[in-house]
């Protein structure tokens, strides 16, 4: 199985791997990840562009829109009908089903 995932840092690095960024995914799990910062071309750096080809995708929004980051954010909280994301729920997240699934005796190899 192959759970991969994107860290994108204010539009200048980008990591793109399957490590999860704590201890456990640095210490314990057998994780991959490249770190990636560098320009795309002349105007935008390679996390800049990553983070508005995927919002672009995601959002379903153009390219002028995504652009400047803070002021796209709007899109995220009240997306359009056409985009490809869930509404946000402020309470999606405070019973999440699967923590009802683990059982308590599981143990964090690291002790976190």
């Amino acid at each position: 199985m192959l759970h991969s995932k994107i860290f994108l840092i204010d539009d200048e690095f980008a990591i793109i791997g399957t490590a999860n960024c704590n201890n456990r995914g640095y210490t314990h799990d057998n994780e991959v990840a490249a770190g990636i910062y560098g320009t795309y071309d002349k105007k935008t750096t390679f996390a800049q562009e990553l983070r508005i080809r995927l919002w672009m995708e995601h959002l379903d929004q153009n390219r002028e829109d995504l652009v400047d980051p803070i002021a796209s954010v709007r899109h995220w909280s009240s997306p359009s009908s056409t985009a490809k994301i869930a509404k946000y729920d402020p309470d999606g997240g405070s019973d999440p089903f699967w923590q009802r699934l683990i059982p308590e005796s599981i143990i964090d190899p690291d002790g976190s």
